[in-house]
């Protein structure tokens, strides 16, 4: 009489299998963490342009200026967060977004908004320039490149997940169309 038990084939092919299933279900998984920072991302950026929009509609113009000389939102501080030397302005790539981004969220903040921080779902500042900070000279990438459309806009963009900030291109997340 023969013992009814499992061979060694069966029971490789059945590890083999579940390794497979387990695998794809890994990059699933990945595949949806990665999208659901996108989104993350996307959401904070709708926020932040609708907050923007209204900060326009009370002040009649986006962040850019100072409210009270020596706060965080002076005017010197948005031209250091910039790289503005003298009345040079320097490209986005020598730009300093954190500063940026806490001169923004000051801004904002005192119009109401509960900002913490204005990072994205990688852990990096939103980039945010009022067209004022555009270098418009035309050379460069992205958005160096472009002319505003009028002096009354901004640009607003994140690194998007390899972290590198693309100047709005490749993987970056812009609040304009690509």
């Amino acid at each position: 009489m023969r013992n009814r038990g499992f061979t060694l084939i069966e029971l490789l092919v059945v590890i083999a299998i579940i390794a497979i299933l387990a695998g794809m279900g890994s990059v699933g998984m990945s595949l949806a963490s990665k999208r659901k920072a996108v989104v993350k991302t996307q959401a904070l950026m709708g926020q932040l342009q609708a907050d923007l929009t209204s900060f326009k509609t009370v002040n009649g113009w986006y962040p850019e200026e100072a409210t009270n000389p020596g706060l965080p939102s002076s005017g010197e501080n948005w031209n250091n967060a910039y790289g503005v030397s003298g009345t040079t302005m320097g490209p986005a790539t020598s730009a300093n977004w954190n500063e940026a981004a806490i001169c923004l969220m000051y801004q904002l903040n005192l119009m109401g908004a509960t900002y913490k921080d204005l990072n994205d779902a990688w852990k990096l500042p939103l980039r945010y320039r009022s067209a004022k900070y555009y270098p418009f000279n035309g050379v460069g990438t992205g958005v160096d490149n472009e002319t505003p459309p009028n002096k009354d806009t901004y640009q607003l963009w994140s690194c998007g997940a390899d972290k590198l900030d693309q100047l709005g291109l490749g993987d970056d997340l812009t609040s304009w169309p690509k």
